[in-house]
């Protein structure tokens, strides 16, 4: 017997589940000491801790009725799977053209910003890339700096390809995995986690994953020291100065930081209600968790935003996305299964941060829609010359 049914991935409420899971243990195993200034004023038998709870339950249930809601609905995609195929080329090659012209366009934005390649280039061997980020930030605005975020659909297709359709593309491959990397280095971590989860959800839907304690232990531990090494280039100097850590435990300090001060968070609201409502942008000092860390619990920053109203606001957008996810999980042989692979990465971060209307999320659920149509525009003006010329 099973311990555990990869197939209930599938599900926005099981996805909640999880990573809420995750970010209690992260929150139980997490010291002071793994951040500056981070403190842990909340004890595990709290009020606050119980609210947390009933918070999760109810994204949870939310989930699983919008999402049970969504499948019911019968829909027919055999007309987009013969034209926008998960292995289609055409496909492939616009998502790269677009990656490559997000990622290029970002970087030359940076370029202009610090003044040449040798500053970039010594602020990433002084382990200092977030500058990288701050300088793309800088008079940000939406357009072609967004499409950088497309390299996570072009790395996702280019996976999905070569292990379930066997088809493989060297160039275009290695293409979209340097406009990822690219991605990552200048932009965020989150890039790379986000291909990992689409291309395991995927993979699950095709029923190409089969749990195998070697292939989870060899996976986890490239896990780790992928994103140990982008905190090495983000972030070590920051681990060296005030924790005193070596490369390893600053990789795994920063990952159970990251899954536990969300908790904390979460926690905080039932701990610290009237101060909420009386100081809600001053969130670290009744958290405990430092300034610096800014995706600290959707309970949070829900509450601090419409207070006990929070759970019918967030009880729309969840049940809405779900839904959602309901629908666009019946194109899992074209395109637009990456909108429900994006949906459900939303779903994944909730336990920490409200990714419902975040450009990030919104370029990656448009995207597969913009590709749709251009493709169907290609194929239909291909249709008329070829009527044409007859």
């Amino acid at each position: 017997m099973k311990l555990f049914n990869l197939q209930s991935l599938k599900s926005p409420a099981v996805i909640v589940f999880l990573s809420s899971l995750l970010s209690f243990i992260g929150w139980l195993v997490l010291t002071e000491n793994m951040y500056y200034t981070l403190k842990k004023p909340f004890s595990v038998f709290s009020l606050g801790v119980v609210l947390a709870f009933v918070w999760y339950f109810f994204a949870i249930c939310n989930a699983f009725l919008g999402f049970r809601m969504g499948k019911s609905i019968k829909i027919k995609s055999n007309l987009l799977n013969k034209y926008v195929s998960l292995d289609s080329d055409l496909v492939f090659k616009i998502f790269i053209v677009l990656a490559v012209i997000g990622s290029f366009y970002s970087m030359y934005a940076i370029y202009l910003d610090i003044g040449g390649l040798d500053g970039m280039i010594s602020l990433i061997q002084n382990n200092q890339a977030n500058e990288l980020k701050r300088s793309l930030y800088r008079e940000y605005s939406i357009g072609l700096k967004s499409l950088r975020y497309v390299s996570i659909h072009a790395v996702t297709l280019a996976l999905i390809r070569r292990i379930v359709f066997k088809k493989k593309s060297l160039k275009l491959d290695l293409t979209a995995l340097a406009t990822l990397l690219m991605c990552a280095i200048i932009s965020s971590r989150l890039s790379i986690i986000v291909t990992i989860v689409q291309t395991v959800l995927i993979l699950v839907l095709y029923n190409k994953i089969k749990l195998k304690p070697r292939r989870v232990l060899i996976g986890g531990v490239l896990f780790y020291l992928l994103i140990s090494t982008f905190n090495y280039t983000r972030n070590y100097g920051f681990y060296k100065k005030f924790g005193n850590m070596n490369f390893f435990e600053a990789g795994a300090a920063d990952m159970i930081v990251y899954l536990g001060t969300p908790f904390q968070g979460a926690v905080s609201v039932g701990e610290n209600t009237q101060m909420i409502r009386a100081e809600p942008l001053n969130w670290y000092k009744y958290s405990g968790i430092p300034l610096s860390l800014t995706t600290n619990s959707s309970f949070l920053y829900y509450f601090r935003a419409h207070g006990w109203m929070c759970f019918l606001v967030a009880s729309f957008f969840l049940f809405t996305y779900a839904f959602m996810a309901g629908i666009f999980i019946k194109f899992k042989s074209n395109v637009l299964i990456l909108v429900y692979t994006t949906i459900m990465y939303i779903f994944a971060e909730f336990w920490r941060v409200y990714l419902f209307y975040q450009g990030i999320m919104i370029a990656l659920i448009v995207t597969p829609i913009l590709v749709l149509l251009t493709v169907l525009i290609i194929k239909a003006i291909s249709y008329k010359k070829a009527k044409s010329i007859e």
